[in-house]
C-alpha cells in the first residue's frame, strides 16, 4: 500500500469519526467505552490530543486527579491531554478534532515518500514514530465512538477492533493481558 493510499484510509477514518460523532447527544458523549475510565468523548479528546501534538502545538499545562485506571507513565501522558478537555462538551472536542485533522490532512496530502520516511517525535518522550503515527490507532477510537450511538454498550464488544490494534503496536500485551500504554 502506497503512503497516499494510507492517508486516504486515514481521511476516511476521520471522516466516518467525525460522521458517527455528529449527532451524539451529552449522554452518548459519556457513554463509558472498555477503555478503563474513558467515554467516547474522552477517546475523541485522546486522538485531538495525539493530533495536536503531531502537529507540535503545545501540551496543555494540566494535572489530572481522580486517575485510578493509570497504570503507567504512557497512561499519564495520555490523561492529560483526555482530563483537560473533560469539562468541554463532546461537540467542542468534536469541533477541535475537525480542526485539527483538516490540518493534518493537508500536510499529509503534501509529503513526498521522503517525509513519510522521516522520524518525528510522539507525544510519548523517547518514542518515535512515522507521519502516519495514527494510522493504526484511528479505527480503534472509531470502534469506540459507536459506543456512544448504542442505547446500552455490551463490554468486550470492541475485543476485535483492540485486538488488532494491539498485534500492531511495539511490544504486544503484557503477561497480565494489558497493553503497553495501559
Amino acid at each position: 500500500m502506497s503512503n497516499q493510499q494510507v492517508v486516504d484510509l486515514m481521511e476516511h477514518v476521520w471522516s466516518s469519526i467525525e460522521s458517527l460523532c455528529s449527532s451524539l447527544n451529552d449522554v452518548q458523549w459519556k457513554t463509558p467505552t472498555d477503555c478503563p475510565g474513558w467515554s467516547v468523548q474522552d477517546q475523541i479528546s485522546h486522538l485531538v490530543g495525539a493530533e495536536s501534538d503531531i502537529l507540535g502545538n503545545p501540551r496543555p499545562d494540566h494535572t489530572p486527579e481522580n486517575t485510578p485506571h493509570v497504570k503507567n507513565d504512557v497512561g499519564e501522558s495520555n490523561e492529560v491531554v483526555v482530563d483537560f478537555r473533560r469539562s468541554w462538551t463532546g461537540h467542542e472536542v468534536l469541533e477541535e478534532f475537525r480542526v485539527l485533522t483538516e490540518l493534518r490532512m493537508e500536510f499529509l496530502k503534501g509529503l513526498t515518500d521522503e517525509g513519510f520516511a522521516a522520524e518525528t517525535q510522539t507525544e510519548h518522550p523517547g518514542w518515535t514514530g512515522r507521519a502516519c503515527g495514527c494510522a493504526l490507532s484511528g479505527p480503534v477510537h472509531e470502534r469506540y465512538a459507536i459506543c456512544g450511538r448504542q442505547e446500552s454498550p455490551s463490554p468486550g464488544r470492541l475485543h476485535c477492533g483492540i485486538q488488532r490494534h494491539r498485534s500492531c503496536r511495539p511490544g504486544g500485551l503484557s503477561s497480565d493481558g494489558r497493553t503497553p500504554w495501559q
